[in-house]
């Protein structure tokens, strides 16, 4: 799910599921409501979506290896470029940088792409040499430094160089967490990364001159590890999801992170993925039910204030 606001399509969500579809939805008076637009999609199951307002382009990666682009025009989306054999299995990790253009794209086959969109087309520029075997979940990418991170099925945290035809590497934390990392967010104007993973934790760490150092680290967020998160542009306060569906904030104080505010209530179905509308104060979330909930931060919780019914994954 990607949300940005849009001289053409102001305050538009983007939505994506299992079945291939793409969603529009648009958030007035905290209320979510149902865009009308004409997308011309061909593709099967779509597992992580980027969105840039400013260009008005859509960027998709799913079960079938591709990377596709669509162009927004008016209430029509349309696709305009794609890599088809962009990776062998799933991709499940896609960042997209506008002002440069560039790709990342991660996924089941264990290896980190970077491409260029330039025009009609997706132009491979470098391929990690090395493969992590049990398959890349979270890519982020620092525009200003060219640092690639990256976290998998196997608890490692790398830090890699992007060149203009290579990704070299820079750094690994080995053991950053115990079984799967689950979700990274870089928080550009601090250079402070977060991760969350299957061992229930959520960490934070500096990033400088290549190196990579642990902050600070909740070790307990959730019994059953934390499945995803999202960030505060203005300052450091992230969005945690747990197995059980409630969503907790998080605000990094010095080397400490603290609970701000948590949804009073759990839901049946988990929490797969989450937006912080930093202007707003709001916060979206979606889930395996196909609902998109949407919360406004409120005297300790995140209290719900609309939703509406996507598809199910």
């Amino acid at each position: 799910m990607q949300f940005s606001a849009s001289a053409s399509l102001p305050g538009m969500l983007l939505s994506s599921g299992m079945d291939g579809s793409i969603r529009a939805w648009s958030i007035e008076e905290d209320k979510l409501s149902s865009v009308d637009m004409r997308l011309e999609v061909e593709s099967e199951g779509i597992l992580t979506l980027q969105y840039s307002a400013k260009l008005g382009i859509v960027l998709s990666g799913g079960i079938d290896g591709a990377l596709r682009a669509w162009k927004i025009q008016g209430s029509a989306m349309t696709p305009f470029a794609s890599a088809i054999d962009a990776h062998s299995g799933w991709v499940r990790a896609l960042y997209f940088h506008a002002d440069s253009g560039i790709v990342l794209s991660a996924g089941d086959d264990g290896a980190l792409a970077a491409w260029r969109l330039e025009g009609t087309e997706i132009t491979p520029l470098a391929r990690s040499s090395e493969e992590q075997l049990e398959g890349i979940i979270a890519v982020q990418f620092d525009g200003r430094s060219r640092y690639v991170l990256s976290g998998g099925d196997d608890g490692v945290l790398r830090l890699w160089h992007l060149t203009d035809d290579a990704l070299m590497p820079a750094a690994a934390v080995p053991r950053a967490h115990e079984g799967a990392i689950s979700s990274l967010q870089l928080h550009h104007p601090s250079a402070t990364l977060f991760s969350a993973g299957a061992d229930s934790a959520i960490r934070a760490w500096r990033i400088a001159k290549g190196t990579v150092h642990l902050l600070a680290e909740v070790p307990n967020a959730d019994s059953r590890g934390v499945l995803a998160m999202d960030l505060r542009a203005d300052r450091p306060v992230l969005l945690s999801a747990r197995h059980n569906g409630t969503i907790t904030a998080w605000g990094l104080e010095g080397n400490v992170l603290q609970l701000l505010a948590e949804t009073p209530v759990t839901l049946s179905a988990r929490t797969l993925t989450m937006q912080f509308l930093s202007e707003s104060g709001i916060a979206l979330s979606a889930g395996t039910d196909g609902t998109i909930r949407v919360w406004r931060v409120k005297e300790g919780q995140l209290v719900p204030i609309s939703r509406a019914l996507g598809r199910k994954r």
